[in-house]
């Protein structure tokens, strides 16, 4: 007689109330050995789909951009290398359980070459008991990757120090491509109780010990972040006030001293 085995998949996803039969001598159903199948099949295009998110390549690490110069510094999609480590960090995981356990020469570690190893292998890590976690993993990798690729590139510009009393601080802001992050405040890396709005990042520059002795260069688009004016207004006040400007990688930049002088006797006009 058949001992019925309920699937690791199902019950470890969305499915959990109403998990299907494992086939036999599996521990997946049909189903959600299709789908492990696929995801795995899928994660090396997703890789590279992160990879394209983050301009085509891949960073060695997090770089800031630090005060005193033009504030596009690097963009990079800090969603999309987490993925790409996650992916290849996972794949390594799963191929070395099966390289170890079934005396098998492991694959590089590329992700294709992982990926193709792990299909290889798929019905005996479908038998295996860990088969249910590998699903569900593999699964939130596929879900984690699709929506890194649809995330705004952020950047991280470091300010300076904090301006609060005896902290030793440094002031960073998190900006996306669409703009300032308004669910980020500029905030101090020592003490999440020093931040500041978006609209207050000129002013707290200048509370910086050696605001003076800098020059900041702004797009026309950080401009109209900073003080939330269409960037159709920025050109025109530029043009009208000949603020000072200057062209870098075929962008053209302008002295923040003339928005925040502008903006500072004008801060309704539009």
């Amino acid at each position: 007689m058949r001992t019925i085995v309920w699937c690791e998949g199902c019950r470890r996803g969305s499915d959990a109330a109403d998990p299907g039969l494992a086939l036999d001598g599996l521990r997946l159903c049909a189903q959600c050995l299709r789908l492990l199948a696929r995801r795995i099949e899928e994660l090396p295009h997703m890789y590279e789909e992160c990879g394209r998110a983050l301009g085509g390549s891949v960073p060695s690490g997090v770089r800031e951009h630090t005060s005193g110069g033009p504030l596009p510094g690097m963009t990079i999609n800090a969603t999309a290398v987490e993925v790409r480590t996650e992916i290849l960090g996972t794949l390594s995981a799963w191929s070395g359980l099966v390289a170890e356990q079934r005396e098998v020469r492991a694959p590089r570690r590329a992700v294709d070459q992982l990926a193709g190893f792990l299909l290889r292998h798929l019905r005996w890590l479908a038998a295996h008991p860990a088969a249910g976690d590998a699903a569900q993993e593999v699964a939130r990798l596929a879900r984690a990757a699709r929506r890194a690729v649809a995330a705004e590139p952020v950047r991280r510009v470091q300010v300076g120090g904090c301006v609060e009393p005896d902290c030793p601080g440094r002031i960073v802001a998190t900006l996306r491509d669409g703009g300032l992050d308004e669910r980020m405040r500029i905030r101090c890396d020592a003490d999440p109780d020093h931040s500041w709005t978006a609209a207050e990042w000129t002013l707290l520059r200048r509370a910086l010990p050696d605001a003076a002795a800098e020059e900041r260069w702004l797009t026309a688009q950080d401009i109209s972040r900073l003080w939330d004016t269409p960037v159709g207004t920025v050109y025109r006040l530029a043009s009208e006030h000949r603020w000072p400007r200057r062209s870098r990688g075929g962008r053209t930049y302008y002295s923040e001293l003339a928005p925040h002088a502008h903006f500072t006797r004008h801060p309704r006009r539009t």
